[in-house]
């Protein structure tokens, strides 16, 4: 399976359905969802990164060789 995703925080996206639009002309499922961290700061939190990253692989699966 050649599945690919595209992952992004969901706050700040100030064109969802262009976001979209172009994951699909890359053949790219969009996945969104919270990975701030709840201090404020413009980090990631390691936990809910590490969380999508894991829904995405069990979603769509592993990621092939960098090309």
């Amino acid at each position: 399976m050649d599945e690919r995703a595209v992952t992004g925080g969901a706050f700040g996206v100030a064109d969802l359905t262009g976001l979209e639009k172009a994951a699909e002309r890359m053949g790219a499922a969009l996945v969104l969802g919270s990975v701030a961290r709840s201090d404020g700061t413009p980090r990631h939190d390691p936990e809910l990164l590490a969380a999508a990253y894991d829904r995405i692989f069990r979603t769509h699966g592993r990621i092939g060789a960098w090309r």
